[in-house]
Order: structure tokens, then sequence, then C-alpha cells
């Protein structure tokens, strides 16, 4: 707590600490990598997701520890399919946070 002015203020809980996201290239016509890290040890879900927001892919599920992780991705569905060149997004969920990077297949 504080106090200011005579009132006594809460402090707000801190947020917790976004995990970095990289996609290298980024336009991609083959295949591209994906490079995020990690404050500590979580539970960690990478999916893509098509510009209405459909799951096309989820590239990475489980336990993650501290530190730099890399992953590379071809381009492909869920189910193996090649997509289409387009708008994806790729979103990183760790514990209670989550980054969203825009990525673009080429042709």
């Amino acid at each position: 707590r504080c106090r200011a002015a005579g009132h006594e203020a809460r402090r707000a809980p801190l947020a917790p600490r976004l995990p970095d996201l990289a996609i290298v290239p980024n336009p991609f016509a083959g295949a591209t990598s994906i490079f995020y890290e990690l404050a500590g040890e979580t539970e960690v879900e990478i999916a893509v997701y098509d510009i209405a927001g459909r799951l096309v892919a989820r590239l990475e599920q489980g336990r993650r520890g501290a530190g730099s992780h890399a992953l590379a991705w071809d381009g492909r569905s869920g189910a193996g399919r090649a997509l289409a060149p387009a708008t994806y997004f790729v979103r990183l969920s760790a514990g209670e946070a989550s980054v969203v990077r825009k990525l673009t297949r080429a042709r």
C-alpha cells in the first residue's frame, strides 16, 4: 500500500511478463523459423490461425523451461496440407500471457 494526499491506495498487481516471439523469415515461401523466449518454466502452446480466426495448425504444446526455444514450420496445416499464400497469425500462449504476431505466406 502507499499513502498519497491522505488516501490509501492499493498497488495493482504486476502484469505477467510477456514472452518474446519472433518469426524469420516473414514473409516466407517454403519454411519459416519461430523463436520464442520464456521468463520461467510454463505450459506453452504455439498455434497458427487464419484471417477468420480458425485454427489451422498447432505447432507446439506442453511444458517448456525458461530460456530460448526455436521451431521450424513448413507452412502446412495440422492435417498436412500446404496452406495457401495468405496472412496468418501465430499465437504463443505461455501460462497466463499470450503474444500474437502476423505472418505472411508468399507464393
